[in-house]
């Protein structure tokens, strides 16, 4: 029982990355109505930055703040050239535009780090106790961050003008231009919000785990799983996808081995796409009045 709950809370701390990456997805689909496959990449340069700063000594606050400006920089490149460059209404092109994109950001990131893994410095964690499972506090200030940073989203959409300027715009793009809305800064400000989530994600991904050139393919691949499980479109489900799935890894790599997690990924994508169709075809089935023989 004891492994249970260490598999548990492990897989709550990096399902909570996964989440923070598929609130993105989210954010930047309703609004732009393109999957911007970079998203994993946005937190793999965060997390990259995040620890090198730390390494550096430059103090958890200055490396945070780093780790946001990172997942700036590259969100607003991404923007630039999938939805500026490669249309708003051209949602194939500009996929295609962000899929470049994410190896360019990759390339970018080998240059400037190496193939070297980033570490926390070595210092002792705070160790949490419940009962006999012992566990690194900050694992729960992981979860704690992706929950604000949820609560966050949702207020702002529901509760500013702002948010209901971007809504509009996610709902009908021209009906908002003209309603006086500005469609291309609300574009923007997606990205801007995807950014600030991903630098967020950063800081807390670099807390649990290593920091690689090469790592925004897997956190891009968890995080589209868990936000087709929220429609693309509603971000406390694509969240809750993200612990989910954070959680599915971890018991199979505590039970079985490490080295299934990335195909387990794709198996639950595979099924939260079926599922609905599958679930659909079931009703209908039930539904068909049986026949009668002659």
């Amino acid at each position: 029982m004891e492994a249970f709950v260490q598999y548990l809370i492990n897989g709550l701390a990096v399902g909570g990355v996964f989440a923070l990456v598929a609130i993105g997805y989210v954010v930047v689909f309703r609004v732009v109505r393109i999957v911007n496959i970079a998203q994993g990449d946005f937190l793999a340069a965060a997390t990259l930055v995040f620890l090198w700063l730390m390494n550096a000594h430059a103090g958890l606050v200055v490396a945070a703040l780093g780790a946001v400006a990172a997942a700036l920089v590259a969100a607003l490149f991404v923007e630039r050239i999938a939805v500026t460059a490669g249309g708003w209404y051209d949602e194939l092109r500009a996929f295609l535009l962000t899929l470049a994109a994410s190896q360019l950001i990759q390339g970018a990131l080998l240059l400037c780090f190496g193939t070297q893994y980033l570490t926390m410095p070595s210092s002792a964690p705070p160790i949490v106790s419940l009962g006999n499972v012992h566990f690194n506090g900050i694992y729960l200030l992981v979860i704690a961050i992706v929950v604000v940073a949820l609560a966050g989203l949702v207020l702002f959409l529901e509760r500013t003008p702002l948010g209901w300027a971007m809504l509009a715009t996610a709902d009908d793009p021209l009906a908002a231009r003209l309603c006086a809305v500005p469609v291309r800064t609300m574009g923007l400000l997606a990205f801007a919000i995807a950014a600030l989530v991903a630098g967020i994600g950063g800081a807390a991904y670099g807390a649990v785990a290593i920091g690689s050139w090469n790592a925004g393919t897997t956190l891009s691949t968890a995080g589209f799983a868990a936000a087709v499980l929220g429609g693309m479109k509603d971000p406390i489900r694509a969240a809750i996808g993200g612990f989910t799935l954070g959680i599915l890894q971890a018991l199979v790599s505590g039970y079985a081995a490490s080295y299934l997690q990335d195909p387990l990924t794709f198996v639950f994508l595979v099924v939260v796409l079926l599922a609905p169709a599958t679930l659909r075809a079931l009703r209908r089935r039930r539904a068909r009045p049986a026949t009668v023989a002659a």
